[in-house]
């Protein structure tokens, strides 16, 4: 047993890593016991409406450090702002968490029979992302309003997923079905 210790301590090295996090400016954002991370009090203060500060990012980035993970992608729906301004804060502050920007996409696929449902592809990024996810956008219909005024309910139309996750990989993406 003790050699298979010693190998696996010189071989791969296993990370707690969670590619689909919502943040306080997601509709899905839950600060509670019903979470896997632990709740704080500051950030259940942190509403769709108020501004990103350092002080609300170092909390957030504070509550994933000390649930062990190593690197996570924010992907709220149709939003990504506080992936961004994450991602840059701990690279920043040289906090040892890697943050991946990224976007929960609510997708209508306009064919016969499948119309009425709604696909969620998350769109991940690497953390230097500077402005390629607002891109994305142009591979649906219709056009969907700047960020700064989407709810998160937002939808984008396409008539073949492929169009989609194309400009996602177009622009450095990693697609991953959702749910």
């Amino acid at each position: 047993m003790d050699d298979i210790l010693e190998i696996r301590k010189q071989s791969a090295k296993f990370h707690k890593v969670d590619l689909h996090l919502h943040s306080p400016l997601s509709k899905d954002w839950k600060n509670d016991s019903t979470t896997t991370y632990t709740s704080n009090p500051f950030l259940a203060r942190f509403s769709l409406k108020d501004e990103i500060t350092d002080e609300k990012l170092e909390a957030y980035a504070n509550v994933l450090i000390k649930s062990g993970v190593s690197m996570v992608a924010i992907t709220d729906h149709m939003r990504y702002s506080f992936g961004v301004k994450l991602a840059d804060f701990v690279h920043r502050k040289g906090l040892k968490l890697v943050v991946l920007p990224g976007i929960e996409l609510n997708v209508k696929i306009n064919q016969p029979l499948i119309s009425e449902l709604r696909v969620h592809i998350l769109a991940i990024f690497p953390s230097d992302i500077s402005g390629k996810i607002e891109r994305i956008f142009s591979a649906g219909k219709p056009s969907v309003a700047d960020e700064s005024n989407r709810s998160g309910e937002e939808e984008i139309q396409c008539d073949k997923i492929e169009d989609i996750i194309n400009e996602i990989k177009k622009n450095d993406g990693l697609v991953i079905a959702a749910h």
